[in-house]
């Protein structure tokens, strides 16, 4: 073992662990990783990896991922176990390099908007740590091969990437007027777990014992047919390999044409402002199992759509069909949550799409609806979470005085009326002093702990417009000559 992981401190204990020293030795891993891959270097890219994944280091930072990091960190798979202690968690990581045979998953089902639910694979938690570990040497891999306009599931990367890149596509004056939105049927369910193996920069049988693991559904045992597992620490990072290449493939399928030059023999690609109207004008921007594809007609995106069906057949997956659509950007489109349209003056506007608007006031409702005699100031809290985090994510977009000023409405007559029902027999204005307080100009849902005398505030749908501050899609997060870029982009992100 290493003492340099616990210098300064003397004693191996988990408390003690350097971890910079342990992110730095990942780090210039994964960089070496990205650099075999950019050569084309396989042997080296295999060899880096077993590197990563044999080092104390990988399996110290897998071990802090999926016991301390990960959302379901106490969430035990069929074993029933949680690492928990310290000495679990350090024992964990020095045990994580033996080999062991990959337990079946504990199937749950995840309820979805639609009334539908969605399966999710829950491994036990020693083989969460060892899909981390090679998560981290298959990363770099798929990060340098990735496509330009992919943001889901990457590091320094996310929904606002998209929805800045969706502007910047539809805002310049001659952009293109149509657009087809597109969802992915099932895609954990049914990638092609061969074509996983076939393509997957991952040792055969460790990959092959995460895909062939089964799972355990009401204490029934079923085979896995295919898919890679929804609750699986690797999958999202094996759904990107998946779909990866996709941008390539329609740009060799619809080549932006050439102009011959007065130069005999002279061809040059169609780039410049004047032969702008001649590109395919052809953009994919995706997002996970979401993305929508710019194109100058519906006729030419019908061609789009069965060339990308072309693409995930073999893969094993295909379009959901009545996610799946062509329509015109002065109607409008939708896309993670926003919608987007072409006013009639040119200007590209975005705005929260309806269904957002509605899925966040039923989440709303069920919070007070089901708050119980819960203490107020726990009601305001879980209030307070929900609406920071849905403002925080929309707060890109056009118009937002309108929505917050119909969302506080809704929120004061939702609180009102549970207020009436909880104090029925008190008068109104007895009510109203009890539970709201005016505070700079405006009254305030408030409530103090009985215990603290702590006074807790209800947020107002407030949130200001957000500019993006992006990471330049040429960039590399696991190239180290890049950490200025990306720490120039995080200082963007939170200033802007």
């Amino acid at each position: 073992m290493s003492l340099k992981l616990f210098h300064p401190s003397e004693t191996l204990h988990w408390n003690d662990l350097n971890w910079k020293h342990v992110e730095k030795n990942i780090a210039n891993l994964q960089h070496r990783i990205t650099m075999a891959t950019k050569r084309g270097d396989r042997r080296m890219v295999r060899n880096l990896q077993r590197l990563l994944v044999r080092s104390l280091s990988g399996r110290l930072k897998a071990v802090r991922q999926v016991a301390q990091e990960n959302q379901n960190k106490k969430t035990p798979g069929i074993d029933g176990k949680l690492w928990t202690t310290s000495q679990q968690k350090l024992q964990a990581a020095l045990d994580l390099r033996k080999k062991s045979k990959t337990q079946p998953l504990r199937r749950i089902f995840i309820p979805k908007k639609d009334g539908s639910s969605r399966p999710l694979g829950i491994p036990v938690i020693k083989d969460r740590a060892t899909q981390a570990v090679w998560n981290l040497a298959l990363l770099p891999v798929v990060e340098q091969t990735s496509d330009a306009a992919s943001y889901g599931f990457r590091p320094y990367r996310s929904c606002w990437d998209a929805f800045a890149q969706t502007r910047v596509v539809f805002s310049r004056k001659n952009s293109a007027e149509w657009v087809l939105e597109a969802n992915i049927r099932k895609m954990f369910d049914l990638i092609d777990p061969n074509w996983l193996l076939e393509n997957t920069p991952v040792e055969k049988k460790v990959l092959k014992s995460w895909l062939k693991s089964g799972f355990f559904a009401v204490e029934v045992f079923s085979p896995t047919e295919s898919g890679t597992p929804q609750g699986g620490v690797i999958s999202p990072t094996l759904a990107n390999l998946t779909l990866n290449g996709l941008e390539a493939f329609l740009e060799k399928r619809f080549p932006k044409p050439c102009v011959q030059s007065k130069a005999a023999g002279h061809r040059f690609d169609n780039q410049d402002k004047k032969s702008g109207n001649h590109k395919t004008k052809i953009n994919v921007i995706r997002y996970a199992d979401d993305f929508i594809v710019s194109g100058r007609s519906a006729r030419q995106l019908e061609r789009v759509r069965l060339a990308i069906e072309e693409f995930l057949k073999p893969r094993g997956l295909q379009l959901h069909e009545s996610k799946t659509r062509i329509t015109s950007i002065r109607t409008g489109f939708h896309f993670l949550g926003w919608k987007f349209w072409k006013a009639p003056n040119g200007a590209f506007l975005s705005q929260i799409s309806r269904d957002s608007v509605k899925t966040h006031q039923m989440n709303i409702k069920r919070t007070i609806k089901q708050s119980g005699n819960l203490p107020v100031p726990t009601l305001i809290c879980k209030l307070n979470e929900q609406i920071t985090g849905w403002t925080n994510y929309h707060r890109c977009t056009d118009g937002l005085w309108k929505v917050w000023s119909k969302m506080d409405k809704y929120v004061y007559e939702l609180l009102w009326k549970w207020a009436r029902k909880r104090h029925g027999k008190r008068s109104r204005t007895w009510i109203y002093k009890r539970h709201w307080l005016h505070l700079n100009g405006r009254w305030t849902f408030f409530a103090n702990d009985e215990n603290s005398g702590k006074l807790y505030k209800l947020k107002h749908y407030s949130a200001r417009k957000k500019l993006i501050g992006r990471l330049p899609a040429a960039v590399n997060v696991f190239d180290l000559r890049n950490r200025k870029k990306i720490a120039e982009s995080i200082s963007n992100r939170k200033t802007s």
